[in-house]
């Protein structure tokens, strides 16, 4: 794959790859709650899922950290 083919299926799946990493970002931070609401855990972080520029834990600052690597 060279590097132009690379950047366009890089930038033509960036899209679903955000909405597949919410998804489970959201699904396991639920588990982690009903864990600790059984007593069976510590609960998590509290994280925010929906695009805010004023959250210091949003899923979408991870996102932005890793399509800077």
């Amino acid at each position: 794959m060279t590097h132009d083919s690379f950047h366009h299926y890089h930038i033509a799946c960036t899209p679903y790859f955000r909405i597949e990493y919410k998804k489970a970002a959201s699904r396991a931070y639920n588990k982690k709650m009903i864990e600790a609401f059984a007593g069976n855990a510590q609960f998590p972080k509290v994280r925010t899922f929906n695009k805010t520029d004023t959250s210091t834990n949003s899923v979408f600052h991870d996102l932005e950290a890793a399509e800077m690597l």
